[in-house]
């Protein structure tokens, strides 16, 4: 009679366990779902905000330092970026290209090429493959990270496989040593450059150039002359 008495015990004492562990298990399960949606939502956030982030460039003002503009709420607030930084002294900017959050490149005068790998709050100048600083850059665009292409005058286009660390140069003959005011990669084999060959034309026709390169070669130039209103 003991036997069956301390047997059930034994039982109850095992099913009171499995109870107690189970329902620990339970804490345990919600208290990590309840870490992970927090985090999840703190990094959704983070995400979300960074997609505000804009940068808008200009010419240099009375400081004589190029204009680099930076919002991170979508436009609604701004503030200004390098002014003071012996990169950006007496250059006029022209075009930006955010590759993400951290990483920008803009162009402009004196054949100036910034970047910034800290969302701005460092300006460095990556050194051009033409010592001309004559040499006025409008346009860039990127495939990716590092394939960069970069239009300017008189009839200059640039072109990095590899982030800016070396260049090829295009024939500026081919450009009429023109105005290459527009530039844009579909992807690292297509590529757009827009522009006027005689700034003495006023606009009048505007060459759209589409460039075919296959294994990093230029194999193929093709002109395009469109009116203003964009017909072949």
């Amino acid at each position: 009679m003991k036997t069956c008495t301390r047997l059930i015990t034994y039982k109850k004492n095992i099913m009171k366990t499995k109870k107690i562990l189970a329902l620990i298990f339970l804490s345990a399960m919600v208290i990590l779902f309840v870490i992970s949606y927090g985090c999840k939502k703190k990094n959704n956030e983070s995400v979300t905000a960074k997609k505000k982030y804009a940068w808008a460039v200009g010419v240099k003002d009375s400081t004589n330092y190029g204009m680099i503009l930076f919002t991170m709420d979508g436009g609604n607030t701004w503030q200004r970026q390098g002014e003071g930084s012996a990169a950006l002294l007496g250059v006029d900017l022209m075009d930006v290209w955010a590759v993400d959050s951290s990483t920008v490149w803009v162009v402009g005068s004196d054949n100036t090429i910034l970047k910034t790998t800290d969302c701005g709050k460092t300006w460095v100048r990556i050194p051009p493959p033409l010592n001309r600083p004559d040499v006025f850059l409008f346009s860039i665009s990127l495939v990716g990270t590092g394939d960069v292409w970069i239009s300017g005058a008189p009839g200059i286009v640039y072109n990095s496989k590899n982030d800016g660390n070396t260049w090829s140069v295009f024939d500026t003959i081919f450009f009429q040593h023109g105005i290459m005011q527009g530039i844009h990669a579909i992807n690292s084999q297509t590529v757009y450059v827009a522009g006027e060959p005689d700034p003495r034309r006023c606009g009048v026709l505007l060459p759209v150039l589409r460039m075919e390169a296959r294994h990093g070669i230029l194999s193929s130039l093709q002109k395009i002359i469109t009116n203003m209103n964009g017909s072949a």
